[in-house]
Order: structure tokens, then sequence, then C-alpha cells
């Protein structure tokens, strides 16, 4: 890793002009090594010998150094043999072991400029840019796979600031903050292949959201007598470009499709782009500082914000509705193409449908109190406050219609590959493929409120003798109105068959008597909770006699339904029963404890020892001592439940049109994940869990046999969903130690040199992270002797994958490669300051 950097700054007018420039930058290459199944030798052989058309896919794997070309298919990637293991589970199945680099490129820099115009004016602005390149493994997927994160915020500021009087001040800002977002997959393919015994290859696709604000600031302070008046309002506008690319994904079901070259499937998402999204925010408040006396100040105030509905600029909005259009609704300039023929009983839709309703209720009250008790003697300070917080939410997550606006297909099954379906944009003709406009995604349109949470707290500060200082904090909050994700348009209770046997009956079918063209629909809602209480404890020595130190312990517990804030949400198992997910949010750290001392060793001029002057002083005066230790339990893991096998019971109506397992739930719900049932007093955790190696198979952390499936009836319907908590299973605890040493030597009266080594996990503590797989498949009617097991490992449940501090609960894509949880790594350091 590669860090530099550096500052400067001065006059460009005597007096009247001053400039500021500062750049930082990052280069950074790591390794990790992963494990991956791919097919053996022999394997190969025999697909390309049965099916030559196979060539492109099986060049996409990694292959032995010794095969060579096969039935003219020459490998594209190579490794030595010894990199090979045979797979435990899979006779055509190597296991290989190979370093997945990443890398990471960052350059930041900042330019502030101060003008005094004369006594009283002060115009001042800055411009700072971050291009950031980050190119790493797409998850657990082999080396050639990426996932790139091309990111180059800016920010750009201008500022006015004006004293009327000695007691008025009035400051104005113009600001433009922009953030193209690329987020694209980098494959050997230009399509995608899911096979059932190994790694996926990824193709090359793109998310790509370009969001720029405008927006004017005037705050005016005005202090009169005890009281310090605040008031001011913000514009905001905001745009935000969106789009996706193509999106092709080949299906082999098992090993013998491979070998005869057999699709099960293709689905197929086509571009969309670029919808235009538009929106403003007017955001007025006041605020009233008043000390009432020497020792204690209330403040009071209160905010209004409003955030605009968001609209697509070019008309081409998507929206879904079940109530008001009873399925989609399209803008005049959509490239959609609506269901023909639309539905019965229902009002016409208008050129240019509204996303959602607008709200205008945000108020936000806010109260604190400082107050230093004089019997305490300025030593002791209580603070506490209250406040109301309202958030736009996500931008991108307002147009959850528009990501309904793209032409998905998926074709039947047993279909004979063709090199017209291995490309970008597959040539489908010719082939049955119906619309995979199933799963359209909606937003809760009617009486919608923007999210919001109460945040409340009191700290008491202490000072102690010897520089020290003391302090207790409790912090509480709570969120309401959260957006929740969820099902609608489910299957009717109990589950039936259509007539015509194509699926459940649905609440839109009334709608749609030649067939409906839906089904289970993607919404988010504004019904999501949270709450969070955290009580701490630091204690902290100012920087006296060469020696600072902090310490803070945080016990925290923070809990939702599923619903996290802005709009990433997983949906419940059970739409009716939002309440029975509530859980540890996957953030939930129960216990934290950070320290960090400096030490300057006694030892140069003007210290203890050795204190002479000359080149003996230079040598050994200077140096400092300095260390981080973090310690926390781990967060919380979620065991799921696997239902996207066929029906298995041959009594089930559903058996026969080769539906998956997630019709026998209670609501049919195919959009959200399912937790299985507790088996009661059997230990849900394992002791000695051990990442797999090459040679030994691993030992998992989560014991699979504390699981099973929710009771059936006769024909295999579950009775109900499954009891397993969210949280079930806690990652285990992490700890790490930093340690920097550092010497700053004075070269002139105006010019020193600083020069360090920093040793990030100095120990080189292994800290495992989550395991891979936490789902189980279902597997109705099995046993072992007595006892239900109808849940079965997929392959590595449980077993830890990676030995990286990796959260496989949040979006992240590939594992950090900085900050905590990694392997030692050793850092120089040098710096001059003039």
């Amino acid at each position: 890793m590669g860090q530099y950097g550096m500052t400067v700054g001065g006059p460009i007018v005597k007096d009247k002009t001053f400039f500021f420039f500062s750049y930082e930058g990052l280069r950074q290459l790591q390794s990790t090594t992963q494990q991956f199944q791919v097919p053996a030798a022999a394997f190969q052989q025999q697909v390309l010998n049965t099916s030559p058309v196979m060539c492109t896919i099986l060049q996409a794997f990694p292959w032995r150094a010794s095969t060579g070309a096969v039935n003219g298919c020459a490998p594209h990637f190579t490794y030595p043999d010894a990199a090979f293991q045979p797979s435990q589970s899979n006779p055509d199945a190597d296991q290989l072991t190979a370093a997945t680099p990443t890398t990471v490129h960052e350059d930041t820099w900042l330019l502030r400029i101060d003008h005094t115009i004369n006594a009283n004016t002060l115009l001042y602005g800055h411009a700072q840019r971050d291009i950031s390149l980050v190119n790493a493994p797409n998850g657990s997927s082999l080396p050639a796979d990426k996932l790139q994160t091309i990111n180059h915020p800016a920010n750009y500021m201008l500022a006015l600031q004006h004293t009327f009087k000695p007691n008025l001040l009035n400051e104005a800002k113009v600001y433009v903050n922009r953030s193209p977002f690329h987020n694209p997959q980098a494959s050997a393919l230009p399509f995608s292949v899911v096979t059932n015994s190994f790694v996926t290859l990824n193709d090359n696709t793109a998310d790509i959201e370009v969001g720029t604000t405008y927006g004017v600031i005037d705050n005016l302070t005005w202090t009169h007598g005890r009281h310090t008046f605040k008031t001011g309002m913000e514009i905001r506008r905001v745009r935000l470009n969106q789009g996706q690319t193509a999106d092709n994904v080949l299906n082999f079901s098992d090993d013998n499709s491979l070998v005869t070259a057999t699709l099960d499937n293709i689905t197929y998402n086509a571009p969309w782009c670029c919808h235009r999204l538009r929106r403003t925010f007017y955001m007025p408040y006041a605020q009233d500082e008043w000390k009432v006396t020497p020792t204690l100040t209330l403040t009071a105030g209160l905010r209004w914000e409003y955030y605009g509905v968001a609209h697509e600029a070019t008309n081409r909005t998507t929206v879904f509705d079940l109530n008001q259009f009873h399925g989609v609704c399209l803008g005049s300039g959509s490239f959609n193409v609506p269901p023909i023929p639309g539905p019965i009983d229902t009002p016409p839709c208008p050129k240019n449908p509204s996303l959602y309703n607008p709200n205008y209720r945000n108020f936000d009250p806010r109260l604190a109190v400082a107050w230093a008790p004089s019997t305490m003697k300025g030593k002791t300070v209580f603070r506490a406050g209250y406040g109301i917080y309202h958030g736009a939410a996500q931008n991108d997550d307002l147009n959850a219609g528009l990501e309904s606006d793209t032409f998905r297909v998926k074709t039947t099954s047993g279909i004979a590959l063709s090199p017209a379906f291995e490309q970008t944009t597959p040539d489908l003709s010719g082939i049955s493929a119906t619309l995979a406009g199933s799963h359209p995604r909606a937003l809760q349109r009617q009486n919608r409120r923007d999210l919001y949470s109460e945040t409340w707290g009191l700290t008491i500060d202490q000072e102690i003798p010897a520089n020290f200082l003391f302090s207790m904090q409790y912090l509480g909050s709570r969120g309401l109105r959260l957006f929740s994700r969820g099902g609608v348009d489910l299957c009717s209770t109990p589950v039936t068959l259509r007539s015509d046997g194509s699926d459940c009956v649905r609440p839109l079918d009334q709608y749609y008597p030649g067939g409906n063209p839906f089904g289970s629909v993607d919404i988010k809602r504004d019904i999501g909770s949270s709450s969070y209480n955290a009580l701490g404890a630091s204690l902290e020595r100012r920087f006296s006699k060469g020696v600072s130190f902090q310490s803070r312990y945080t016990w925290s517990h923070s809990i939702n339904d599923g619903s996290v804030g802005g709009g990433e949400s997983s949906g419940p198992e059970n739409v009716n029963c939002l309440s029975c997910d509530k859980g540890p949010s996957i953030f939930d750290i129960r216990h934290n404890v950070t320290v960090n001392a400096v030490y300057e060793l006694p030892f140069g001029p003007g210290k203890d020892f050795l204190n002479g002057g000359g080149a003996l002083g230079k040598i050994v005066g200077g140096w400092s001592l300095s260390s981080i230790g973090l310690w926390h339990t781990g967060h919380p893991l979620t065991v799921l439940m696997d239902l996207s096998s066929p029906v298995a019971n041959p009594n089930n109506p559903f058996a026969a049109g080769g539906f998956a397992s997630t019709y026998l739930l209670p609501d049919g719900n195919d959009q959200t994940n399912q937790r299985p049932d507790l088996n009661p007093g059997v230990p849900v955790t394992l002791s000695n869990p051990r990442p797999c190696t090459p040679n030994t198979p691993g030992m998992p952390l989560i014991n699979i046999a504390a699981f099973q499936a929710p009771p059936v009836d006769a024909n295999g319907n579950f009775l109900r969903f499954g009891n397993a908590p969210n949280g079930v299973v806690r990652a285990l605890n992490s700890w790490q130690i930093d340690l920097a040493l550092s010497k700053e030597t004075k070269l002139t009266e105006r010019a020193s040199m600083e020069l360090g080594i920093q040793a990030f996990n100095i120990f080189n503590h292994v800290q495992l992270a989550d395991p891979g797989v936490l789902s189980l498949v279902y597997t109705p009617g099995a046993t072992v002797g007595n006892v239900v097991a109808n849940l079965a490992d997929p392959g590595n449940f449980g077993i830890i994958s990676t030995t990286n501090n990796f959260n496989s609960n949040n979006d992240n894509k590939a594992s950090p490669n900085t900050g905590t949880g990694l392997p030692r790594q050793l850092q120089f350091m040098a710096r001059i300051r003039f």
C-alpha cells in the first residue's frame, strides 16, 4: 500500500486573499486466497468430447496446466496442478485454491480560497474532488470476475459572509454536489452461467447512477442580550440519472445438462436507460439559544422539511399500483408496453402518473440543555437533548416502479445451447419464451409519509485529577415510517391453483379475465420501525507530560423489523406479521471497547534523559509510540430456508406444474426470505469452528441439527411460517491491536521531518468472519433416525469461508482490503512540514 499527500497554503494578496490546497493519494494492492469448485479435468474432457459447443463456457473456468487443449478447445486460464484438489462432495469437480487480488486507487484534492472584500464582508469558496476506483473480487468468484466501484464525487461551494452589526451576521451559500457512481462487473464472459455444482460465471453488467444536487443556503444570526437567534433556509434541487445494462443468465440444472449442452432456462433482462429523476427540497428553520444563567443554557428550535415529489423528466414513469390501476400505469414517454388486454373495471391511466402523494407534515422540534452547577466548581457538566429528524430516503428507492420498466423474459426448459444465446443480448427467436414481468416493483403511493427518527440523550462529564475526564452517556432513538419491503398480490389463503393450472389464485386475477400477467409484486411501504439504546463510558487524559490516553466502552442494542432506513430492507417472511420479524439489526454490536494512547519517549532535548543537544539529541529525541486497540462482539446472522426447489409431494397440485416450494407457504410468497423452525434444546452453534482448507473440510460455526422446516399437511403445504428468529446466531468476537512508532526531527527553524512505521494487527490475530452459506435446502419428508431432518446442507453450510472481517449481511460485493480484521500490515511513513 502506498499513501502520500501534501498540504500547502498562504497569501495570494497580502492581508486580502489566501489559498489552501491539499492532496492525498492511495494505491493499494491486496491478494485474498479463496477456494472455488470448478470442473475437473476428466469432466472437462467428457463435456467437450460430447458437446464441443460448450467450449466458450468451459474456457471461462480455470484449467489444470497439464490438461492442454481438448477437442480443439484451448484453455484461457491455467493454474499449477498443485492448486487443484479433488472435491469431497462431487466427483466431477475440483477444489481450486487461488489468489484473488483487490486494488484500490484513490486521489483526493481540495482547494479553498478566502478573499476579504472589506472589514465586514468575506467571500470564500472551495472545490473538492475524490476520484476512486476499486477493483475487487465479485464476492466468492473466480479471479477473472471483478466487481468495480468507479466513483468520483465532487463538491463546489461559494459563500458570502457579511456582518451588518456586531450582533447581526448573515451567511449565504450556493453549492453543487455531483456523484457519478458506476458499479460494473468485469468478467471473462458477456453472459452469466449458473450451474448446480460449480462456481458461478458472472457477466459484464453495470449499475449506473449519476446524482447531482444544486442548492442555496442562507443563515442569519442575531445576538440580543442572553439570546442568540438563528434562522435560515435551504433549497435543494436533486437530479438523479439511472440506468442498467443488459443481464443474460444461462442456467444449467445439473452436471449431465453440461455434458449434453442442454439449458434448463435463460433469464434475460434488457437494458433500461436512462431515467431522469427530479425533485426539490425546501427546509426552513428557526432556533433560539438562551443563556439563562452563566451556568445554564437552553436551546430550542423548529425545522420544517418538504421533499418535493420525485418525477421523471421525460415522462418515462412506470407506476405499479394494485389499488388504483390494478397493475401498471405508464407515463407517456415510457418505452415499456402495457399488458393487452388491460384490466377491466379500472380508471384510465393519466399521461404522467405521480410516483406517490406529497407530504407536508415534516415538523421537527429540537430541544437541548447544558448545565454546569456552580456547586461543582465547573468540573461537572450535564447535557441533555431531544429532537425529531426527518429523512428524504434514498432517491433511487423512490422510483421503484421505474425499475420495472424493462423487458424481462424467461425461456422454457430443455433448450439446446446455441452460440446465439451466448451474447450480451441473446437471440431468442424461434424458442418459447415468456415475459417475466411477474415480479414488478411497486412503491406505496397513497397516504405515504416520510421516514423520521426521534433521538434523545444524556451526557455527564466529570473532570478528575491528573488531567483526566470521565464521561457517562446514554443515547436512545426510535425510527418510524421506515421503508419496509414486502410482497403483495400474493396467493389466496389457502393457496389454490388457477383453473387453467398456470399459477395460484391472486387478488389481481379478477381484473384480468384473459389471464393475469403479473405474479407477486415487490413493494416498499412506510411501515417499518427500529429502536436503538446505548450506554457508554469513556475515560480520557488530555495530552500532558508526553502522555495522552482515551478509552471508551459502549453497550448498545439495535432492534428492527428488517427495515434499516433509507431503503435497504429485507421483507418479512409473513407479510401480515411485520412484528414477527423484529430482532437485532444486522449491524447490532452489543459490546464495543476501544483504547488508544500516545507516549512521547523521554529522551532528547527538553526531556528527562539524554537531553543534551547536538547529533545525539537529534538521534534520540522526537520519538513517540502510539497504539490503538479494539474489541467487539459479533454481529447477528440469520439462518434461512431455501424453497426454490420444485414441489416434491405428488399429492400436491403444484407438483405437476413444476412450481417452487414457495407455493407451499401459507401465502405462496416468493419475494422474501424464509426462516426454518428451531429444534428445542439443540445448540445453534458448534465449538471450534474453522475455515475449510485444501486438505481439511472445515468445521461449521452453525449446527444444522438445530433447524428443521415448519410442519406440513398431507399435501405438503406448510401449516405456518418458521419460528427461528432473525439474528439467531452471532458471528465470532473480534479484536485487534495496532502500533506505530514515529520520530520527528527539526531540520531548520521552519522545517521538520517525520518518519514512522505503522503496524496494523501487529499480533497477526486471525479473525474468523461470517459463514459463506447461511441457507438450508428444503427436502421434504427426510428423517435421520427418529429426528425430522428435512433441511439439507447445500454445501459448506455454516462454514466460515474467509478470514477477513466481512459482514455477509451488508450490500458489499467484496470484502474490503483496509480496516480491521485483516492479516498484519506494515506501513512506512514520511512527512515534511515547513
